[in-house]
């Protein structure tokens, strides 16, 4: 059950960051809010890291991991909260939902084991299909408020209708 909680605690976190990123972005320039982001998110791993007593990686590994993480941090960062200012947060979460689609891709051409298969792309369809329904509940629900109210309301008559008929 704890791990249903922790769970849960990650999702609300993890989903309400779009909105705080739509959010702050009207108060900093984007590529520095990505920064500070980034530098608060060491200030916290680095003392657990201390704490836990982690091993760096071998020093030969680290171009390697600073290249990754300029590419799946900085980048992707900076372009994240540079377009958190032109479009909505539920969009900017749909957008990042399919970035495993990207490493579906580079992992497909660039890694002889993991290529495609019916199973990858039908969890990936069914991820972002999931991101974009609860983007859309979100979205109508703020823009009509009595919208699910509605669409309930004409699934009953529908589910009435179809019972008084047989």
């Amino acid at each position: 059950m704890r791990q249903y909680g922790i769970w849960w605690v990650t999702c609300l976190i993890w989903s309400s960051v779009w909105l705080f990123i739509k959010i702050g972005v009207t108060d900093l320039p984007p590529i520095s809010f990505a920064g500070i982001r980034l530098l608060i998110a060491l200030a916290v791993l680095i003392p657990i890291l201390v704490i836990r007593r982690v091993r760096l990686p071998a020093r030969s590994d680290w171009p390697l991991i600073a290249a990754t993480g300029w590419l799946l941090l900085g980048i992707n960062y900076a372009c994240t909260y540079w377009g958190a200012q032109y479009v909505s947060s539920g969009l900017i979460a749909v957008l990042q939902a399919a970035t495993p689609a990207f490493g579906l891709c580079f992992g497909h051409y660039l890694l002889r084991d993991e290529p495609f298969s019916f199973r990858k792309l039908a969890v990936l369809a069914l991820g972002i299909a999931g991101v974009a329904s609860f983007v859309r509940i979100a979205c109508m629900s703020a823009v009509r408020p009595d919208w699910q109210v509605r669409r309930r309301s004409r699934a009953a008559a529908r589910r009435s209708q179809w019972g008084m008929s047989s």
